[in-house]
């Protein structure tokens, strides 16, 4: 599995160390509008969502596909000495008996392309509204893929980490689908070793998943670019996050 395989160094592409406390800021701010005693971090990597939460002092959990993003999540969160309820399995078959019920529910980090079909968003709308409680608030986050396709942008993120470089970037295959890459590169002795890791995504544009939220029971309550509001354009913004209540 592809995340099974860059879990190893997915935190250091990703710079959490750096992230964590601006990630417990933003959401800090977050809160404010929309409060929360119990938050799941939804397909949560390597889970600093959830981490953040738990620093706020908020009942916090998470759920990712891969049990090597999981096994970096517990690892993480006792590193920070955070209880964190951590599940290993598939969000799309999980259920208020093994999850309980949330205030919010988050799905950040371009997550929700990984579902390569409607019909599997679909599901995943309808879990995560079972697991809301009334009212409660759902938040996705994914790239402008409205913008990334129209420019055709390859590139995503270039990151280097001490002698180790990674280089995110797309293969366009048509317009229902791309070829997600992350290139390892890493330096000894003046030499470079690589290793690539690919996989295929869905590049859902914003007015595609309000209508299946909707579709499945949600309100749109806002559509921004961050956690703190900043308002979304749809041919500039490099990120759409969306705000849903549940009805």
């Amino acid at each position: 599995m592809f995340y099974d395989d860059v879990a190893d160094f997915y935190d250091d592409m990703t710079g959490y160390s750096e992230e964590l406390e601006l990630t417990r800021t933003a959401l800090e701010g977050f809160i404010k509008k929309y409060p929360a005693a119990h938050i799941f971090d939804s397909a949560c990597g390597t889970g600093i969502y959830a981490i953040a939460a738990a620093k706020l002092g908020i009942t916090a959990a998470g759920a990712d596909i891969s049990e090597n993003m999981i096994a970096k999540a517990r690892i993480n969160s006792a590193r920070e000495n955070v209880p964190v309820k951590w599940v290993a399995g598939d969000i799309r078959i999980l259920n208020e008996a093994e999850m309980g019920k949330f205030d919010m529910i988050l799905c950040m980090g371009n997550s929700l392309p990984h579902f390569l079909s409607t019909g599997d968003l679909r599901d995943v709308f309808r879990v995560w509204k079972t697991l809301l409680n009334p009212g409660g608030v759902l938040v996705v986050e994914f790239l402008n893929y409205t913008k990334i396709l129209e420019r055709k942008e390859r590139v995503i993120y270039i990151d280097r980490k001490s002698e180790r470089e990674f280089i995110r970037f797309y293969d366009f295959i048509d317009g229902k689908s791309l070829i997600f890459n992350i290139l390892e590169v890493e330096w000894r002795d003046g030499k470079a070793d690589h290793r690539l890791f690919s996989m295929e995504l869905h590049p859902y544009q914003y007015e595609e998943v309000v209508r299946i939220a909707e579709d499945t029971g949600f309100v749109t309550d806002g559509i921004f670019t961050d956690l703190s509001f900043t308002q979304f354009d749809s041919r500039k913004s490099g990120i759409v996050l969306i705000v849903f209540k549940r009805k």
